[in-house]
């Protein structure tokens, strides 16, 4: 068992916008970064591992919602 993340660096545009961030398909950039290999989890500890909370809230991904978040955040098209 391991854990591997995605750091993303919040001090540059576009990341350094919190609608951005939540704007984005983590199970794509899970597929592009990882080759799909792997599991998208709510928290930050898996299942199986000390810590691990199942009763957290999950985090759907909503591309209507994340076309609005993209426009609140200055990014109308995309980027």
């Amino acid at each position: 068992m391991g854990i591997t993340y995605i750091a993303m660096n919040e001090t540059i545009a576009p990341l350094n916008k919190n609608a951005v961030r939540r704007a984005m398909n983590r199970q794509q950039l899970l597929t592009v970064v990882y080759g799909g290999r792997g599991f998208v989890k709510d928290g930050i500890f898996p299942h199986g591992l000390y810590g691990h909370n199942p009763d957290l809230p999950a985090i759907p991904y909503d591309p209507e919602a994340a076309r609005k978040l993209l426009e609140e955040a200055g990014y109308p098209n995309g980027f």
